[in-house]
């Protein structure tokens, strides 16, 4: 497939990053959008559009998928739909403004990634082989999981139909293809296909990409590693590099998750600055500021009990915290866990785009600001799920080394 068809949309930041990550090499600069609206910094070869869509409303995200996908309508495009492997966010309503935008006639919808024990089976996401709504997302503060059934959420705001593609179907190329057919006759446009491996999604989308185009790809990491093995870039470029290498780093975690909490705990960091009601965040901001200016790694988290209704708040607070810390002592790096906390971080500090440059670990992207008043800072964000306890220390090792 030629690279030039491709047109890439993501829910979230840390999910953009992701995607991004999984694409390369490529034929230049891989600059990814940190908040909607604004057009492609000069040198972009592959502008990965971020509509921060999975905590708006339904209608709301849809309109903002649509609109990022503006002009795809007008060629025979292949769209990258990128979604949350635990299902959170708007799956149904995203997928249908895709198609719409894209005027696309099948979606398919693989969100398997194997290669981190993320799988599809029976159209059932599982992680570690446990159904999704029967792990930590189940107690995610803003979309809390009920429900593994992938085709259920993709059927969610949207009059579309969808239908699981199950595995013995998915390993047989003339077995996919006639489930394809028997479910576009019986009134089906979105499909779901298992997959247990990378073989899986290789096989899958050996078949799907002969299907009339335009067409709306949507899945996570694994699609995106399956998608660029099949992608033709022309004259792809080196691998890029950072700058200079850079601490003390300051790190910023919003995630409520519990990975995300041990990896915290796991730095080599004396102090964590709590944002909580007994001081003001742009107080506690100029406060690892101080760690900041002695050389130490600064960690800006959030209380451990945030819910629903505390999140805009909290988010609030931590955007209030970075800009004081910034505006005492620039950090040398940056190191963001969370989608919605590196969206408010990297908004509030008024930075367009990030050039990502590699995948540390599955799911954790290192990469540098581009454009704004920090420029060519390092930076490298991390859904909160993602990782051992050992990643995000691992992370800071990597943007404080010589390059």
């Amino acid at each position: 497939m030629d690279a030039r068809a491709l047109r890439v949309v993501a829910d979230d930041l840390t999910g953009a990053c992701d995607i991004a990550a999984a694409l390369l090499p490529w034929s230049g600069a891989v600059l990814v959008q940190t908040y909607a609206g604004g057009s492609a910094p000069a040198g972009a070869a592959l502008w990965v559009r971020n509509t921060q869509s999975r905590t708006l409303s339904g209608d709301e995200a849809r309109r903002t998928v649509h609109a990022a996908l503006a002009g795809a309508a007008a060629e025979p495009a292949v769209v990258l739909k990128k979604i949350d492997t635990a299902l959170r966010g708007h799956v149904g309503a995203e997928l249908d403004a895709a198609m719409d935008a894209a005027g696309a006639a099948e979606a398919f919808v693989l969100p398997a990634i194997p290669a981190v024990n993320r799988t599809t089976v029976g159209g059932v996401q599982l992680i570690d082989g446990v159904p999704v709504h029967r792990t930590a997302f189940a107690d995610d503060p803003l979309h809390p999981i009920t429900c593994s059934d992938v085709a259920a959420h993709a059927e969610r705001g949207t009059p579309r139909r969808c239908r699981s593609l199950l595995l013995e179907s998915v390993r047989a190329p003339a077995g996919l293809q006639a489930a394809i057919e028997q479910g576009r006759r019986d009134g089906c446009t979105t499909f779901v296909c298992d997959a247990a491996t990378d073989d899986d999604l290789d096989g899958a989308l050996a078949v799907l990409l002969e299907r009339p185009r335009p067409i709306v790809l949507a899945g996570s990491l694994g699609l995106g590693r399956a998608l660029r093995r099949r992608l033709v870039v022309p004259a792809v470029s080196p691998a890029a590099s950072l700058g200079r290498p850079g601490a003390p780093a300051l790190v910023v975690v919003g995630s409520a998750h519990p990975m995300a909490r041990r990896q915290r705990q796991a730095l080599d960091a004396p102090t964590a600055y709590v944002l909580g009601d007994r001081e003001d965040a742009a107080a506690t901001g100029r406060r690892a500021a101080g760690t900041l200016a002695a050389g130490g790694t600064a960690v800006l988290c959030t209380p451990p009990d945030v819910g629903e209704r505390d999140s805009a708040q909290v988010l609030d607070a931590i955007a209030r915290a970075v800009v004081a810390c910034v505006a005492a002592c620039r950090p040398a790096a940056l190191a963001l866990v969370g989608g919605e906390t590196a969206h408010a971080v990297l908004r509030a500090l008024e930075q367009p785009a990030i050039r990502v440059v590699t995948a540390l670990e599955p799911l954790i992207v290192g990469g540098e600001l581009a454009g704004g008043a920090l420029a060519g800072t390092p930076v490298a964000t991390k859904g909160g799920s993602s990782g051992d306890a050992g990643s995000l220390a691992r992370a800071l090792a990597w943007m404080a080394a010589e390059r």
